[in-house]
């Protein structure tokens, strides 16, 4: 989302889509951006919640790394490690990994995403 809108200490959430096999929404909130050692590299923690069709929902501690590209958008990659869920996801345990590239304006992300989710009957 854009900046403006966004309720992030640093002014950078995103909003998007996640298809194929864990259909859903993603918000992620970035609390912290910490310069590394090498220059246009930050370092990043946040929360995130995803939240599927039925209202269900998993809530995510996140953390990772963010370069920026010079053109308004920024390579990065999230890991995120699910903490708790509400509805049929109460008890799913597990972890996401998210690379993609973000849009600063905007706040809007394409990627992919890999993971394993513990406890969660998808059948």
């Amino acid at each position: 989302m854009p900046p403006q809108q966004c309720a992030s200490p640093v002014r950078i959430c995103t909003h998007g889509t996640l298809t194929g096999g864990f259909p859903s929404t993603y918000d992620f909130v970035m609390d912290t951006l910490v310069p590394t050692r090498i220059p246009g590299v930050f370092a990043y923690t946040g929360h995130s919640l995803i939240t599927v069709p039925s209202g269900a929902s998993l809530t995510g501690s996140d953390s990772g790394l963010m370069r920026l590209n010079g053109n308004g958008t920024a390579s990065f990659v999230t890991v995120v490690r699910i903490v708790s869920g509400t509805g049929e996801l109460a008890g799913t345990t597990g972890g996401i990994v998210a690379p993609g590239t973000l849009n600063l304006a905007t706040g809007s992300t394409i990627g992919t995403y890999s993971g394993a989710l513990c406890g969660l009957d998808r059948s």
